[in-house]
C-alpha cells in the first residue's frame, strides 16, 4: 500500500499541473475621448503598447511579457512567461451564453458574439466581441480574428486581433 501512494504522490508531482494555452496575437486598438473642450483625442495602442505600459508599470522586462489568446476561455491578456500570470487584461469577462454563435456541422468554423470586458491601457469599457474562429477536427483552436468594441463615458474603444501561428504553454 505504501508503495501504491509513494507511485501515486510520484506521478502527481511530475504531471504539468493545469498547462494553459496561450496563441500569440497582434492587436489593434483605436480609443477616442472626448474633452471638456469639446475635442476628441484618438489614442492607437498595439502589442506593443499593452507590452510597454506593462514592462513600465511592473517593472518586468518586456522580453518576458507577450499578448496571448487563451484557449480555454477567450481571453485576451498580457502575460509573463515566467510567473505565468495575467498582467493586463484587454479583453475579459466574455458572457458565453448570452450572445450567439453560429458554426458548421463539424464544428471547426465558428462565428461567436457575445458582451466582455475590453480594455485600453488604464480603463476597462463594457463592450462586445465579434470572433471568426476555426478549429482543428479535435476541437483545438487553430486562428482566432476578433473585433471589438466599448465604450464609457466620454470613450469609445474599438479593436481587432489576430493569431500568429506561434503559441506558448503555461
Amino acid at each position: 500500500m505504501k508503495t501504491l501512494l509513494r507511485l501515486l504522490v510520484l506521478v502527481l508531482l511530475t504531471q504539468p499541473a493545469f498547462a494553459v494555452t496561450w496563441k500569440i496575437v497582434s492587436v489593434s486598438v483605436i480609443v477616442k475621448q472626448s474633452s471638456a473642450t469639446g475635442r476628441v483625442t484618438t489614442t492607437l495602442l498595439s502589442s506593443r503598447s499593452y507590452i510597454n505600459f506593462v514592462s513600465d508599470r511592473d517593472s518586468i522586462p518586456a522580453s518576458d511579457l507577450f499578448v496571448g489568446f487563451r484557449t480555454d476561455t477567450g481571453e485576451i491578456a498580457v502575460v509573463s512567461k515566467s510567473d505565468k500570470t495575467v498582467r493586463q487584461p484587454i479583453v475579459r469577462n466574455l458572457a458565453f451564453g448570452s450572445g450567439g454563435q453560429a458554426e458548421n456541422g463539424t464544428q471547426t468554423v465558428q462565428f461567436i458574439a457575445v458582451p466582455a470586458s475590453v480594455s485600453s491601457l488604464n480603463t476597462e469599457f463594457n463592450g462586445y466581441i465579434y470572433d471568426s474562429a476555426t478549429r482543428a477536427s479535435s476541437g483545438s483552436v487553430k486562428s482566432v480574428t476578433r473585433t471589438f468594441v466599448g465604450g464609457f463615458q466620454n470613450q469609445t474603444i474599438k479593436g481587432s486581433c489576430k493569431t500568429t501561428g506561434k503559441q506558448v504553454i503555461l
